[in-house]
């Protein structure tokens, strides 16, 4: 288990959504994950290339891919209702290494994710 599944765990191990995570996950392929993975890259690295171009976290592009974000979410990982999705979306900036980890994609993509998200959460 890699340390950020260990995270998950320790804080959301006993929750719906981590269970849920369990169940949708535990039968996964390596050949899945790797889809997946490639996936989740994708995404976040369009996030990188969005923050880089210098849009604003309420444009067209960047509030149609949190919902790309929260659709994949929803598929792959567990139920991320809108409010799930801006706990997230704090989170993103707020823990150092969760920060961290998504920007290697780029300078801040964990900022612009997070901003997107507070805004999309909040039209709904």
């Amino acid at each position: 288990m890699d340390q950020y599944q260990e995270e998950a765990k320790k804080r959301w191990g006993d929750t719906d959504a981590y269970k849920t995570y369990e169940d949708k996950t535990a039968h996964y392929t390596q050949a899945q994950w790797a889809d997946i993975q490639g996936k989740m890259d994708a995404i976040m690295t369009t996030f990188a290339k969005y923050s880089q171009d210098g849009l604003a976290p309420e444009s067209l592009p960047v509030q149609t891919l949190v919902s790309k974000w929260q659709q994949f979410l929803n598929q792959y990982y567990y139920d991320c209702n809108n409010e799930m999705l801006g706990a997230l979306g704090r989170m993103y900036c707020a823990d150092p290494a969760f920060r961290e980890n998504i920007n290697r994609y780029g300078p801040g993509t964990a900022e612009l994710l997070s901003a997107g998200i507070e805004i999309f959460v909040n039209k709904k």
